[in-house]
Protein backbone atom coordinates (compact mmCIF):
# COMPACT_ATOMS: atom_id res chain seq x y z
CA UNK A 1 0.00 0.00 0.00
CA UNK A 2 1.25 3.45 -1.15
CA UNK A 3 0.63 6.58 2.10
CA UNK A 4 1.29 9.55 -0.36
CA UNK A 5 0.04 11.70 2.61
CA UNK A 6 2.12 15.48 3.12
CA UNK A 7 3.31 14.38 6.49
CA UNK A 8 4.70 11.35 5.17
CA UNK A 9 6.06 13.04 2.45
CA UNK A 10 7.98 15.36 4.46
CA UNK A 11 9.60 12.43 6.26
CA UNK A 12 10.78 11.38 2.96
CA UNK A 13 11.60 14.42 2.11
CA UNK A 14 10.05 14.20 -0.59
CA UNK A 15 8.68 17.74 0.33
CA UNK A 16 12.23 19.62 1.74
CA UNK A 17 10.54 22.82 2.46
CA UNK A 18 6.93 22.78 3.67
CA UNK A 19 4.99 25.78 3.57
CA UNK A 20 4.45 27.18 7.11
CA UNK A 21 0.37 26.52 6.73
CA UNK A 22 1.44 22.81 6.79
CA UNK A 23 3.97 23.27 9.49
CA UNK A 24 1.53 25.01 11.70
CA UNK A 25 -1.35 22.19 10.64
CA UNK A 26 1.15 19.64 11.99
CA UNK A 27 1.72 21.38 15.03
CA UNK A 28 -1.82 21.97 15.75
CA UNK A 29 -2.73 18.20 14.76
CA UNK A 30 -0.04 16.93 17.03
CA UNK A 31 -0.84 19.43 20.16
CA UNK A 32 2.18 21.19 20.64
CA UNK A 33 3.57 24.42 19.77
CA UNK A 34 5.62 25.71 16.75
CA UNK A 35 8.36 26.37 18.64
CA UNK A 36 8.53 22.78 20.01
CA UNK A 37 8.11 21.15 16.29
CA UNK A 38 10.70 23.19 14.96
CA UNK A 39 13.46 23.03 18.02
CA UNK A 40 16.65 21.62 16.96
Amino acid sequence: MRCNTTLTRIELNVITRPTIQTVVKIATGLDVSLDDLVKL
